[in-house]
């Protein structure tokens, strides 16, 4: 394999001139309309400050540049005016992005509160029944004080067990681990969500396995409900896809 070649920075910069004289030859000369584009900046910047077509005629007629104040007037207009227009529709489409993409947060994050909602109504009546299962004494006034405490309590211990956030996987890494395998983790308590991180409800790190819907369920709403014993399968709705 042949060695690279190697060059001193003093001879690109030379080949670099080289051809930049090579494309300016012979490309000396502008019609009056391209010497008032090449001094557009410094022509609107001079007769914004107080300078008369007549006065600037007078100081390029100094520099060999002649062209009559009627000439310059004319070019100036023409010339800033598209530039204007230009700058003016620069800002519009920007503007218009900013608008678009400040409405697609708002429907997003209505959309998002939305699913979390629905997830909560749904989580509250799979615990009453549940309970109404194992406990047909209790009153109705007590049902509902347990099933707060059951969604509740999970997320404070989530909150105060701080330990195992240093070994916690993020949402992404466990996505990544169980898509290499067939296997998946059956949950025998609830899965929470903190800082993108993914927690049983105990507060331990979780560190297994979970299908492609239990990851969308995670994203959508933060929160993985396990399925308690003596329910039936036909208990269990699939949450929809779109909220």
């Amino acid at each position: 394999m042949a060695k690279p070649q190697k060059f001193e920075k003093d001879r690109i910069e030379k080949a670099r001139q080289s051809l930049l004289s090579q494309i300016f030859r012979g490309n000396n000369t502008f019609t009056g309309r391209e010497a008032v584009k090449q001094l557009l900046g410094p022509l609107i910047a001079a007769h914004e400050n107080g300078l008369s077509f007549e006065e600037i005629a007078d100081i390029f007629k100094k520099d060999g540049l002649e062209l009559t104040a009627s000439t310059l007037r004319s070019y100036y207009f023409n010339m800033k005016n598209k530039d204007e227009l230009a700058r003016e529709a620069h800002r519009h489409a920007d503007k218009v992005i900013k608008t678009k993409a400040s409405i697609e947060k708002c429907l997003l994050d209505a959309h998002n509160e939305r699913g979390h909602e629905i997830a909560i109504e749904y989580a509250k009546k799979l615990f009453e029944r549940t309970m109404s299962y194992t406990d047909l004494n209790q009153t109705h006034d007590s049902k509902k004080n347990n099933v707060r405490a059951a969604i509740d309590i999970p997320r404070i211990k989530v909150a105060e067990k701080q330990t195992n956030s240093s070994i916690a996987k993020t949402i992404e890494e466990i996505e990544k681990v169980s898509l290499a395998t067939d296997d998946r983790t059956i949950l025998e308590e609830d899965l929470l969500v903190k800082d993108n991180k993914v927690f049983f409800a105990s507060g331990k790190a979780f560190e297994g396995y979970l299908s492609k819907k239990q990851i969308h369920l995670l994203r959508s709403v933060g929160k993985i409900v396990a399925p308690t014993s003596g329910r039936s399968s036909k208990e269990f709705v699939s949450m929809p896809t779109k909220l």
